[in-house]
């Protein structure tokens, strides 16, 4: 019988992650983070009845106050062998706000609260490779640069793929990532729930100055606009660039702070609400 060599890989890779714990000769450690936030808000002007939520978190003004209720739960578990070379096993689980919006708002505190989803699921290979660290999964990519008062995401590319960050080329660090993303099937935005986005990075460190472009592809991007048959087609390529500039001061006034300078253009797919981004959940209802 033959095998073919795709065979032959899955094969090869089902292999090495069976072999896991011969190449866990020591383990580094279990780790555990989080985050969560809870509270009720309420406002005398409606006699101390909830606050309206719509919108609320995209104003300006809200400084950082949220009126739903989150949490994350990230575990991690790590393993490194003689030779230094590292694995990391990551996963978050968090709750399903985007399809539970309304119960995350509720004060009281039995299961009706606690819709949970898995986040990211992905691994890190350190020390394969000469520099740089190996990933492939689901996971948040390109997620640190935003403003948190508002919850603007300049960059959001996270998905599911695989790539290499911190790989270092000519004397700077490089970050290379396929990643495919969609929109959970929420035909309602992005037309087929079958289509999914491919999307190509590449990012360098100049140490203080980060430049990012990506490529994206989404097939028959045709959205049913009366639900009658009737569709327009939208753009299925583009791209976008991303300068970063870090300043340890704030705009030069004072050094007990920083600032970040971030320029952006993008056509098509790259442009609007996907400037920076992926088709993710956040960025559907942008």
């Amino acid at each position: 019988m033959k095998i073919s060599k795709i065979s032959l890989a899955i094969l090869a890779v089902s292999a090495g992650f069976a072999s896991l714990p011969s190449f866990a000769e020591k383990s580094d450690g279990f780790e555990f983070h989080g985050y969560f936030r809870a509270g009720s808000l309420f406002s005398e002007n409606d006699e101390f009845k909830r606050s309206k939520f719509p919108g609320s978190k995209e104003r300006l003004g809200r400084l950082g106050i949220e009126s739903d209720s989150h949490f994350e739960l990230a575990l991690q578990k790590n393993f490194e062998n003689e030779k230094g070379q590292k694995i990391r096993i990551k996963t978050r689980a968090g709750a399903n706000n985007a399809e539970y919006a309304t119960n995350q708002l509720g004060a009281n505190a039995d299961a009706a609260n606690s819709e949970i989803g898995m986040i990211e699921t992905f691994v890190e290979f350190e020390g394969v490779t000469e520099t740089g660290t190996i990933w492939g999964g689901k996971r948040f990519y390109g997620k640190d640069n935003y403003i948190f008062m508002t919850d603007l995401f300049y960059t959001d590319m996270s998905g599911t793929g695989l790539g290499i960050e911190g790989v270092e080329l000519g004397g700077n660090k490089w970050d290379f990532a396929y990643i495919a993303s969609d929109d959970s099937g929420d035909t309602e935005f992005w037309g087929d729930s079958n289509n999914i986005m491919h999307a190509a990075h590449v990012g360098i460190d100049f140490d203080g100055v980060e430049l990012h472009a990506m490529g994206k592809y989404l097939p028959d991007n045709m959205i049913d606009i009366d639900g009658q048959g009737n569709s327009e087609e939208y753009a299925s390529s583009g791209f976008d660039l991303t300068a970063i500039f870090h300043s340890e001061s704030v705009f030069g006034l004072s050094d007990k702070g920083f600032t970040k300078y971030i320029g952006q253009m993008g056509k098509g797919l790259g442009a609007g609400q996907l400037l920076g981004g992926t088709l993710t959940t956040y960025n559907t209802y942008a």
